[in-house]
């Protein structure tokens, strides 16, 4: 996941409202920083609606585990409308990484993490008489991401 900011032209993040500055010191670090949950806490943020179940209550989730308690400005199913609610400087938000590609130009993405007890879930389904040739691949390398890192 990856915690997304609006940025002005002259590379000072904004999010919001001026006073906000301060508090987002963290986002001008460099992008090998990994930022922590505790650092949102109170902040403006854009949620993903329930209606986007999975990525909400995962996040909902990480929020409780951490004691964190974000500022809800709204409420959005799709991450580009999150990013695009982020590049207004209505807040920051927490996205997948993948939206990387999708994002705008003002907006900065910096790594977060969510803690340890949060994890996704991923699910692979196939017909048991499926010959296709790439399946034994692929079965394996789920089961190489369903292995913890060493």
């Amino acid at each position: 996941m990856e915690l997304v900011a609006q940025r002005h032209r002259h590379g000072i993040l904004q999010v919001g409202a001026p006073h906000l500055e301060d508090a987002l010191e963290f986002l001008r670090l460099g992008e090998k920083r990994i930022l922590q949950l505790a650092q949102i806490d109170g902040e403006p943020f854009i949620m993903y609606s329930p209606e986007a179940r999975y990525v909400h209550d995962l996040l909902a989730n990480a929020f409780q585990s951490a004691g964190v308690h974000p500022r809800y400005i709204q409420f959005m199913k799709l991450a580009q409308a999150i990013l695009a609610m982020v590049s207004t400087g209505l807040g920051i938000a927490i996205v997948q990484e993948d939206t990387r590609n999708a994002c705008f130009d003002n907006v900065v993405l910096r790594p977060i993490s969510l803690g340890n007890n949060i994890t996704a879930n991923l699910h692979a389904l196939w017909l048991g008489d499926n010959h296709n040739p790439a399946l034994p691949a692929v079965c394996d390398l789920v089961r190489r991401l369903d292995k913890p890192p060493e």
